[in-house]
């Protein structure tokens, strides 16, 4: 009765916990010999749960009851005793064992596969006491003879003896035997690929409160993976699993918050969210989590705007072979952003990200390469550039498509070919690049490579300014001045060059500046002309140089 009473005040039940009380109920009660009260005190002591913590006094009276033949308490000795005397374990946990328990033969098993101090490990004698352990219902056991059975560790490699013992683990609901099972499942070894199977077991895992389970029903729900598709359950698994210390959660939670649906955008403290467990994840190793923080701290999104944290984080994320990363890093050092310049660290960093298949990373190699190469008067090798980009075009990057189409068209690092360039500046097109399609309007003007047609000149200009391409809008206006298959509209010729001047073209910010400086066809204001101007110097375009430099004298 006083085991019992201990028992009650120790685990609340049905009285408020009290574990100082329960020791003292304990101790008593282990004082007048029982075995029981013995065991838990040791573990009182070993735990130091309501008394101060003491191994020698654990140790003491689970001996004690250990010395009357008590198995549970021979077994908490043994697993006390085996990391620095595995004989003295074994024997101990034989003695429990042959009395019939399912957690001594199991123990036994991990002890004889494991080895100890003074215990040679032997993954054979293992199977014996697994077996014996799995037909007294351990759960456990069955587990670990799954793993035997897969991993080849004392027995012979056999898959499906290994799914069968998983199986059997799993419908006695141990967690992590569901878990393996619906991985089974989920990628068919050894069974026929079924997700809506492999969901309803990560279900029954991760309702044991089972994390890696957890964090794979997030996958499923995010993917559609045996379930249908549903971003707020995919998220609430993600968090569990985040919060129990699974760091590919982690990082899959902060991107979901990061990376609001289509049409949406994230909050501010969704986005603080975010860089929260982007954090976690990195921490914990996650290069891919390192590198969208950074971007986070890039744009100012849930975190103070800072290039120099940014790079920090990009760097140390390129360190674990990260390429997006790499070439992100070594954008920074190009710029001189959080960081001064260095042309020479970004050229490393853009070589380590162009081995590691980033086609941005092999774009910056050969436009650095291009300019390099353009200096020299004589002995141009555009070689180089050319098969960079002819590796990251094929990768199916729009941009390398069109500079590959234009190096074709160009004759750089290969025989010039208008044909060619104009098949890769169409695949580019297709794939959204403005620069391809307002090439091919040039194209089609000029006649290069296609019979000269200025309304599909026109047709590829407005394709490229439906996505705010200054210079395409700048050749509408000059198909207007020029009645180019069009007629002749003045109007609208200044209506696409202010276009194209509000999007950044330097040379419509120019004429813009021109017109209001001599009043073509509207009043002249000289003051109205000197922003226009002086964005077009800006950008180095030099009659805009020269005419503010003369503005500057009159005004």
């Amino acid at each position: 009765q006083q085991f019992v009473y201990c028992a009650l005040k120790y685990n609340g039940w049905s009285v408020p916990q009290d574990r100082p009380a329960a020791w003292r109920i304990c101790l008593d009660a282990a004082a007048y010999g029982d075995f029981t009260a013995m065991t838990l005190l040791a573990q009182m002591y070993r735990d130091g749960t309501g008394v101060e913590a003491s191994t020698e006094e654990a140790e003491r009276w689970l001996r004690k009851a250990s010395e009357a033949n008590y198995g549970p308490a021979q077994t908490a000795l043994a697993l006390l005793l085996a990391p620095t005397d595995g004989a003295q374990a074994m024997s101990l946990l034989s003695a429990a064992a042959a009395q019939g328990s399912a957690l001594a033969n199991t123990e036994l098993g991990l002890l004889l596969a494991n080895g100890a101090p003074g215990l040679t490990a032997d993954p054979s004698k293992a199977i014996e006491p697994w077996d014996k352990a799995a037909s007294l219902g351990s759960d456990r056991a069955e587990y670990l003879l799954a793993t035997a059975f897969r991993e080849g560790r004392g027995v012979q490699q056999n898959e499906a003896l290994a799914f069968d013992w998983l199986r059997k683990a799993a419908e006695h609901e141990n967690p992590a035997a569901q878990f393996e099972v619906a991985k089974f499942f989920e990628d068919g070894m050894g069974v026929e690929k079924d997700p809506e199977a492999a969901a309803s077991w990560m279900k029954r895992s991760a309702a044991q409160g089972y994390a890696p389970a957890m964090e794979a029903l997030g996958r499923y729900y995010e993917a559609g993976t045996g379930v249908g598709v549903n971003l707020s359950k995919a998220m609430n698994y993600y968090k569990q699993a985040a919060e129990a210390q699974i760091p590919n959660a982690q990082y899959r939670l902060g991107l979901l918050l990061a990376d609001a649906p289509a049409g949406l955008t994230a909050s501010a403290a969704q986005y603080a969210e975010a860089a929260k467990w982007l954090r976690a994840a990195g921490d914990a190793g996650n290069g891919r989590a390192l590198d969208r923080l950074a971007q986070l701290y890039f744009d100012g999104k849930g975190v103070p705007q800072s290039d120099s944290e940014a790079l920090g984080l990009w760097n140390r994320a390129g360190q674990s072979g990260i390429a997006s990363a790499q070439f992100s890093a070594g954008r920074l050092y190009r710029d001189g952003r959080g960081t001064p310049q260095d042309i020479d660290r970004a050229r490393q960093l853009f070589e380590q990200a162009a081995a590691n298949n980033e086609a941005r990373a092999m774009i910056e190699l050969a436009l650095m390469l291009e300019r390099e190469q353009s200096k020299k008067s004589r002995g141009q090798d555009h070689a180089p550039a050319f098969a960079l980009l002819n590796k990251a075009a094929e990768a199916a990057n729009a941009s390398a498509q069109f500079h590959l189409g234009r190096y074709f068209l160009e004759g750089k690092g290969t025989k010039e070919d208008p044909f060619r360039a104009l098949e890769w500046f169409l695949r580019a097109a297709e794939a959204g690049e403005p620069n391809a399609m307002r090439t091919l309007g040039l194209m089609h003007a000029k006649g290069i490579g296609v019979p000269r047609d200025f309304a599909k000149a026109m047709e590829w200009y407005r394709k490229a300014t439906d996505k705010s391409d200054a210079r395409a809008a700048y050749l509408i206006g000059q198909m207007y001045l020029d009645a180019n298959g069009v007629k002749k509209d003045k109007n609208e010729y200044w209506n696409w060059t202010q276009k194209a001047a509000e999007w950044g073209d330097a040379e419509s910010q120019y004429l813009l500046g021109m017109r209001l400086l001599e009043g073509d066809g509207i009043p002249k204001d000289k003051f109205g002309a000197v922003p226009w101007l002086r964005k077009a110097a800006r950008q180095g375009y030099e009659d805009a140089k020269e005419e503010m430099s003369d503005l500057k004298e009159s005004l």
